[in-house]
């Protein structure tokens, strides 16, 4: 298990913290790649079994991370971002954006689209578990339903788990039965694409 803290995150100041402005998917990609690289520079790693996987700003990560590199074997994507066009008329943390990216996207529409993981979703390949709260404001469910869509019409395996009166802090304050679920689904995709021979727990899930 890796965790990192990559630029645009916490801890080392200002210049730090705001290095992704205008930038998502930039150098935090690069240095999260960079992290990875490190520990499989020690020959503790089997190539062949990475795993990504990440929850709202950490899940617009995982959607960005399949769509650059096909490194990792498979891939947990959590009350994600997909698409900002759509996550900004329907989430109710626009100012985010209206920071990060510069203004609304009718002013800042080539780098909404450039930073959005649907513009590179042809070069996805990973299989995908997506999870995702019905009741989410923060990053509401539709832009999960993109994601599932559009990888099921290129043929790329994906299940998508939606959980009814649940929000996006569900993996934190969610209730006990729907936390286990979750871990489960997610345990179970990941070993079986990781070579165990286990089947997802695809009970109440979308095909």
């Amino acid at each position: 298990m890796l965790f990192t803290n990559p630029r645009g995150s916490s801890g080392y100041g200002h210049a730090f913290t705001f290095a992704t402005r205008g930038r998502w998917g930039m150098e935090d990609y690069r240095d999260l790649m960079q992290a990875v690289d490190v520990v499989i520079a020690r020959g503790e790693v089997d190539t062949t079994k990475l795993a990504v996987l990440g929850g709202s700003y950490g899940g617009f990560m995982t959607n960005w991370i399949v769509g650059h590199t096909t490194r990792f074997a498979v891939a947990e994507t959590d009350r994600s971002i997909f698409n900002w066009y759509s996550w900004y008329g329907s989430s109710d943390a626009q100012g985010l954006t209206d920071y990060e990216f510069f203004g609304e996207p009718w002013r800042s529409d080539s780098l909404y689209r450039a930073l959005s993981p649907m513009t590179y979703a042809k070069a996805m390949r990973t299989p995908m578990l997506i999870v995702h709260s019905e009741d989410d404001r923060r990053t509401p469910i539709t832009d999960a339903e993109q994601l599932f869509v559009l990888l099921r019409q290129r043929g790329v395996p994906a299940e998508f788990v939606r959980y009814p009166r649940s929000f996006h802090g569900l993996s934190r304050t969610g209730p006990p039965w729907l936390l286990v679920d979750r871990l489960e689904r997610i345990r179970t995709w990941f070993a079986h694409w990781l070579g165990t021979g286990e089947t997802p727990s695809a009970a109440g899930a979308l095909h």
